[in-house]
């Protein structure tokens, strides 16, 4: 009688285990034929493994402040150059005078409006990397846009500019766009463990799984502990119908962080 008794204890603590601990992994042996629930990737992760990703973006605005520090100056001696002239021209006693100095006022106004329109776009992008908070991310999406246009208007091939931009397109959810950017940002050297995730995430979301592939596997290389990239790309394989990998894949995930489990 205690021999029976012990082993229907035993038998109801592994059926216990096993329905308690059936939405963690899955066997590696398995296939899995449901796909697994979406997950936000900025906000779903456990707070300890998502702080260990924090910031996601880092600009340094330095460059900037001082180009426009000398942009300033500058347009601060055309200002004072502008009024003199025109001051000059106010108080000419000859005509013959006043076309010549009309004529080196137009001259300086031209070359001013050059200064005047950097001066500008600097300031914007002063502007739009001041929008990125301690976490990465941008406080105003829409305001930091236009900025970066705007300053991409003037200097189209400025990689930091072209990589906030990628960022902030990525978080309007315009993932056509962003991933021109960011593909931009990489091939020029920007190729952190964020930005390669970014990448592979924009063209996860334009049901581009192959070549989404190439870059969570970059993302990995560049931190092996990255859960969340594990998690889709074994949702691209999933889609891509690679049941292995994509179980392979999902224990990564959720061995790394309990939260991404998700039942099957």
């Amino acid at each position: 009688m205690t021999d029976i008794f012990k082993f229907i204890t035993a038998f109801m603590l592994v059926l216990w285990c096993s329905v308690s601990f059936s939405g963690v992994t899955v066997s590696p042996d398995a296939d899995i034929r449901k796909e697994p629930a979406g997950i936000d990737e900025s906000l779903s992760m456990s707070r300890a493994v998502r702080s260990s990703l924090l910031p996601r973006l880092r600009v340094d605005a330095s460059p900037y402040e001082a180009e426009l520090a000398r942009l300033n100056k500058k347009a601060g001696g055309y200002k004072a150059l502008i009024n003199q002239l025109n001051k000059t021209i106010a108080e000419a006693e000859t005509d013959v005078e006043r076309r010549l100095v009309s004529q080196r006022l137009r001259s300086v106004q031209s070359e001013a409006s050059g200064v005047y329109k950097r001066q500008d776009v600097y300031s914007k992008m002063v502007s739009a990397v001041k929008m990125v908070n301690k976490d990465g991310f941008f406080s105003d999406k829409e305001g930091a846009l236009s900025r970066l246009n705007a300053f991409l208007s003037v200097n189209g091939r400025d990689t930091t500019a072209v990589y906030l931009r990628g960022y902030v397109l990525y978080d309007l959810k315009r993932y056509s766009q962003a991933s021109g950017d960011l593909r931009k940002a990489i091939d020029s050297g920007k190729n952190d463990r964020h930005t390669l995730y970014h990448m592979a995430m924009s063209l996860f979301y334009q049901g581009k799984y192959t070549e989404g592939l190439g870059y969570f596997d970059k993302t990995i290389e560049k931190d092996s502990g990255y859960a969340v990239a594990y998690y889709y790309r074994g949702l691209s394989q999933f889609r891509l119908n690679r049941f292995p990998q994509a179980t392979k894949d999902y224990n990564a995930a959720v061995f790394l962080d309990k939260s991404l489990a998700k039942p099957y």
